[in-house]
């Protein structure tokens, strides 16, 4: 059996729903300052488009020497 692990940061980008979906959530959160542990909003985050973790995951498909390791995806500092 082969395994790759895909890793992406906090995804953002377009979703299939409007409202509701988890990186939408977490950054609300953060903007409320209602995030536990987390000090103020002007805290960094890693982020990826939601598009590129997609192309990742094809990437991984196609790629024969992927077998067995591990793979970030990882963009931007919101």
């Amino acid at each position: 059996m082969e395994f790759v692990s895909v890793l992406p940061s906090l995804v953002t980008g377009p979703a299939f729903v409007k409202h509701g979906n988890s990186s939408e959530a977490f950054i609300s959160e953060i903007l409320k300052g209602t995030y536990p542990g987390i000090p103020t909003p002007s805290t960094k985050y890693a982020a990826v488009d939601v598009r590129d973790v997609a192309i990742g995951h094809v990437k991984a498909l196609e790629y024969p020497q992927a077998n067995g390791r591990r793979f970030i995806i990882s963009g931007f500092s919101i």
